[in-house]
């Protein structure tokens, strides 16, 4: 089944990203304490399962995502579960520099999340600075995306998730 785009877990992937990519932690505690659950409940609510996944290093967005799923010196191959995990219908992906590893890749999965009324006023900011952030960044934002592109075409994200 395909995921359906949230910009609003893309938020919270983004707060774990640029709080973490600051810092140069690697974990999904957030510097404030701050867990999965409590990120994605900042813009909504979910009533299913959730999980976040985590890649650092130099790469393009391409790269990122199949080392994701490769998941190699991963023994338990969370991300790769994740990645797979049909009970997942949701997600948001956020990349940013990491002071430590270079870059840093965060993807959010909710089964069941419903975005809050303040929760849209946020992506509205988001998309704001969405476009001055693609004027000054790294290909690695355009990887991100083209990426995403490309899931769509193999049918893991809905279209309708990058439409205007």
């Amino acid at each position: 089944m395909p995921y359906q785009w949230s910009d609003e877990l893309a938020l919270a992937a983004q707060d774990h990203c640029a709080d973490s990519g600051i810092s140069g932690t690697s974990s999904h505690l957030g510097s404030g304490g701050s867990m999965p659950y409590n990120r994605i409940t900042r813009y909504g609510r979910n009533s299913g399962k959730l999980s976040e996944s985590i890649i650092l290093g130099n790469g393009n967005g391409r790269e990122l995502i199949m080392q994701l799923f490769i998941d190699d010196g991963v023994k338990r191959r969370n991300n790769r579960k994740n990645i797979q995990n049909e009970d997942m219908r949701m997600t948001g992906v956020a990349y940013c520099e990491h002071r430590e590893k270079g870059g840093m890749l965060v993807v959010v999965y909710a089964e069941n999340f419903s975005p809050s009324k303040a929760a849209k006023s946020a992506v509205k900011k988001r998309e704001a600075a969405r476009l001055a952030l693609y004027q000054k960044s790294s290909e690695n934002i355009y990887e991100v995306e083209n990426v995403s592109r490309k899931m769509i075409g193999m049918g893991l994200i809905e279209e309708e998730a990058f439409k205007v």
